[in-house]
């Protein structure tokens, strides 16, 4: 699953509000609210936070897999 718990730790990090977030990238703070819980996030969200954040995507969104089984084609690592 991915999640944008990144993003949360980023602006904690960086002492950024929501709503300081939202004025300086010109995401709306809905948006941004959303993507801390795990929204999805498209391209041009994820360009404009790393832009605005000065930061690379894997800074904002972590991969944590899912508890469902392996699939058919084990040998893929």
């Amino acid at each position: 699953m991915i999640s944008g718990s990144g993003l949360k730790r980023l602006m904690v990090e960086k002492d950024l509000s929501v709503e300081l977030l939202s004025q300086v990238s010109g995401i709306d703070c809905v948006n941004i609210r959303l993507l801390i819980r795990g929204a999805r996030l498209s391209k041009k969200v994820i360009n404009t936070l790393c832009k605005t954040l000065n930061c690379q995507p894997c800074d904002i969104i972590e991969y944590t897999p899912d508890d469902k089984p392996k699939p058919h084609w084990e040998w893929i690592e």
